[in-house]
């Protein structure tokens, strides 16, 4: 597990990290995902003009197929495996560690993962035009993607998270009062 955890802190996995999710501000996803379809798609060009590839900004409507793409589905596919531990009950949180909750919390509280998540349990319910339900062999009405995988990807990854952000709540308090104690020196020399 230590050789695992050591591989989502290889310089690949934190760059996609850090510039696909952490330093995506949910403002500026908030306020392109409000735009139509194709004003969207002229924002998200405008705003990328200037960044290199592997760090533009991303749409899960709009990035089919991009190199953003495949570093978004690999990390989040790195994380279902700690999900799916997870979920089979051979990894707690508290085994995750506190490294690990960082990055685990700003994928969750990326504005652009969630509505990555969104629309990918869109796509397996056929809640959407792009995604109708067809007949399966066995007369049930799925989705293509259902029939395909099965199952929504990413789905340990979101018990997970749902599951470490309502545990986190509580430790969250006492480690501010932790930090709060260990810098109380450079406080008090600040004032």
């Amino acid at each position: 597990m230590k050789d695992y955890l050591g591989r989502l802190f290889s310089d690949e996995a934190f760059r996609t990290w850090y510039e696909l999710f952490y330093n995506y501000p949910n403002g500026l996803f908030d306020k392109l995902d409000a735009l139509p379809p194709a004003d969207r798609e002229k924002a998200l060009e405008d705003e990328n003009r200037m960044r290199k590839a592997g760090t533009r900004r991303w749409h899960p409507r709009h990035f089919w197929g991009t190199q953003e793409e495949g570093m978004v589905d690999a990390l989040l596919s790195q994380l279902n495996v700690l999900g799916d531990y997870y979920e089979r009950g051979m990894l707690s949180v508290e085994e995750i560690g506190g490294v690990a909750e960082f990055y685990l919390l700003g994928v969750l509280n990326c504005h652009a993962f969630q509505a990555y998540i969104h629309l990918l349990r869109q796509g397996f319910r056929g809640e959407t035009k792009e995604f109708p339900l067809e007949p399966d062999i066995d007369g049930i009405m799925k989705t293509a993607n259902r029939r395909k995988l099965g199952s929504p990807p990413y789905r340990h990854l979101c018990v997970l998270l749902r599951d470490l952000e309502k545990f986190r709540k509580p430790d969250e308090i006492e480690i501010y009062k932790l930090l709060d104690k260990v810098c109380g020196k450079a406080m008090r020399l600040q004032s």
